[in-house]
């Protein structure tokens, strides 16, 4: 199988007038089409520094990354961003306005996002008017909008309360499932790589290399989703070998 994302020898370090500090060392990994992957690692060890690499805001010092042919990437960060003097309608019209989208095609296919994802009753609201939940919800709209082929989650659940967190991921996750979408998830949260993720890339501490990748398979009664997997019988197995990893000194 074709792989969507190629991560090959990955090299990255930072100058600066006090000298080289290398943050990634010859990282390797890919991501297959459909794939929902997370990357865990200890704080600090260059994680970010990786999603902005992917999406080619930074250029790394060696190795390569290749992206399957016309493919684009989408980049959700870890607060919304979004515009408070724009209404949830216009803030998510953002994207394609600035690539200059027909504004018929435009509006039809953000009444539908709207209405699938229960967001239809706040369209003219303002972002202060909205839910933390609702505000990522509308973000995470926003960035589908560009139809990207890969999204890149950076930390998005970070500053939700953890009530809200643990709903808003069930959400994101039924959004890009039902979208068919591809993600790369980076978080420091274990519970929540697991009960998302089908594959989880552990990173060393910097500058980072791939120390595990381990595959995700989870037993839920009916279909998996991110709050079912928390109570999965293999969930704490998962937890225990991922904190392992996190924990082990090499």
């Amino acid at each position: 199988m074709k792989h969507l994302l190629e991560v090959n020898n990955l090299s990255y370090a930072y100058h600066t007038l006090q000298g080289e500090t290398l943050v990634l060392d010859h990282v390797n990994f890919s991501i297959e089409q459909g794939e929902f992957v997370a990357i865990v690692g200890p704080s600090g060890c260059g994680k970010s520094t990786l999603l902005s690499l992917i999406c080619h805001l930074l250029e790394p010092d060696s190795g390569e990354i290749v992206l399957g042919d016309h493919k684009k990437t989408g980049y959700m960060l870890q607060k919304d961003h979004l515009l408070e003097w724009r209404t949830t309608y216009k803030n998510i019209a953002l994207g394609p306005e600035i690539a200059c989208q027909s504004s018929l095609d435009l509006s039809q296919k953000i009444d539908t996002m709207l209405t699938n994802y229960q967001l239809d009753g706040f369209r003219n609201a303002k972002p202060n008017q909205l839910s933390g939940g609702m505000r990522q919800r509308a973000a995470l709209i926003r960035t589908l909008m560009t139809e990207p082929d890969l999204l890149l989650l950076d930390e998005p659940f970070s500053a939700l309360d953890y009530q809200t967190r643990l709903s808003v991921s069930d959400d994101v996750w039924d959004i890009l499932k039902h979208e068919k979408k591809t993600a790369l998830l980076i978080t420091h949260d274990i519970s929540e790589a697991i009960s998302m993720a089908d594959r989880i890339i552990i990173l060393s501490a910097r500058p980072a290399t791939v120390k595990k990748e381990i595959s995700v398979k989870l037993s839920c009664p009916g279909e998996r989703t991110p709050f079912l997997s928390r109570s999965s019988p293999e969930f704490k197995d998962y937890f225990n070998l991922v904190w392992k990893e996190l924990n082990h000194d090499e």
